[in-house]
């Protein structure tokens, strides 16, 4: 497993749809279903279901989401806290010393 993998797989799930998610993404549809085939044999489970209409995610493919969705929010809340404040971290001088 990789972050590449768990973006691609957040938007799988956030769109519902391997190719919505492959248009955000900027990569081919096939690249996309390699990528969640791999990371679903890589721990021997099933994330998303093809049906008729498109995907469905199973109950460990949304606890999965949930959890990344998570992690992708706090870090842009943190990303974007930092560079807010990135005037201060500019200004101020670090010095090196020894104890």
């Amino acid at each position: 497993m990789n972050t590449h993998q768990l973006e691609i797989f957040y938007h799988v799930a956030k769109f519902q749809s391997i190719s919505k998610a492959a248009e955000a993404l900027y990569i081919s549809q096939p690249a996309v279903s390699s990528q969640i085939k791999k990371l679903e044999s890589a721990y021997g489970v099933h994330l998303i279901e093809k049906d008729g209409q498109g995907i469905q995610l199973t109950a460990l493919g949304i606890q999965l989401y949930e959890i990344i969705r998570s992690f992708f929010e706090n870090a842009i809340v943190s990303a974007e806290s930092l560079l807010k404040n990135s005037y201060w971290y500019e200004k101020t001088v670090f010095w090196e010393y020894d104890v």
